[in-house]
């Protein structure tokens, strides 16, 4: 699967970091970002060129500043993996082992790892909210 964005674009978006990584790492990052964004459009439908991407410019533009704000999100969230497990325990002890988990975002106890820009973007663009399709033919 190839990145919906590449090191230059991120850098030069409205989500670049103060630090920007180099490459390869900033590639990585974007490789991760894209397969969370995949997550976040697994039931979108769109056209796709030979390499998976999409031919709509629109979409493409899209999955290009998702992809970004993502990528923005994980690094400044500590989590260059996005695993959305960073920062989630808010106490620790050891004698008889207490462990105390930070509320997630909205106070619920599930830390995400979707950016909340990059979701903007895709619902702007009509990429989320669509079910799943039964019966294709």
């Amino acid at each position: 699967m190839a990145a919906y964005a590449t090191p230059a674009q991120w850098a030069a978006s409205d989500y670049a970091l103060a630090t920007m990584p180099a490459d390869p790492e900033a590639q990585r990052r974007l490789n991760r970002a894209s397969r969370i964004i995949d997550e976040m459009i697994i039931t979108a439908i769109y056209d796709v060129d030979d390499d998976g991407l999409p031919t709509d410019t629109k979409i493409a533009d899209a999955l290009r500043d998702a992809t970004c704000a993502q990528a923005e999100y994980m690094a400044s969230a500590g989590d260059p993996l996005g695993i959305g497990a960073t920062n989630q325990i808010s106490s620790f002890s050891i004698g008889s082992v207490s462990v105390t988990r930070k509320a997630g975002q909205n106070g619920s106890d599930t830390p995400s790892r979707y950016a909340p820009a990059a979701w903007t973007i895709l619902q702007q663009a009509g990429l989320t909210g669509q079910g799943p399709i039964t019966g294709w033919q």
